[in-house]
């Protein structure tokens, strides 16, 4: 009788082996599976990010690319810089006047760019504040179109 049961042992043992080998395969699988599915989330993300950059909303509140939105940005606001290097130039002439003005005094230089920035600043607090209240909108209705994909 102990022969008999000794084989059943065996032969069980046997099988919660090979029942371990399977779900340790399966799990290596889905581990793998996984990962892919992070790497193409990841993916999917970035081009979000990117899309993201890119949209603007025009006057009727419809979005659009930035390129199709930048004429219209331009006949209101102006061109301004053709290139990072002659902004660059611009303000270290404005930051070198700064200097100038207020001497090795930090604070007064502060206190000076911020009141020449107060001046020259065209949208007010409270637009500001609702613009981006629009933007915090359309970023939540854009991450929501594409959790759905």
């Amino acid at each position: 009788m102990s022969q008999s049961l000794d084989k059943i042992m065996a032969h069980v043992g046997a099988s919660v082996l090979e029942l371990a080998i399977g779900y340790e395969m399966k799990l290596a699988e889905k581990d793998h599976e996984i990962a892919v599915l992070q790497r193409e989330a990841a993916k999917w993300q970035r081009k979000y990010e990117q899309l993201k950059q890119r949209l603007v909303v025009d006057g009727e509140g419809a979005l659009k690319m930035a390129e199709a939105h930048t004429p219209t940005l331009e006949a209101v606001v102006g061109k301004g810089y053709n290139s990072d290097r002659t902004l660059r130039h611009h303000a270290k002439a404005v930051v070198d006047m700064i200097k100038g003005t207020c001497g090795d005094d930090t604070k007064k230089q502060v206190t000076l760019a911020a009141a020449v920035a107060s001046r020259l600043q065209v949208i007010k607090y409270s637009e500001m504040q609702e613009e981006e209240k629009v933007k915090e909108a359309l970023l939540c209705s854009i991450r929501e179109f594409y959790e759905d994909l």
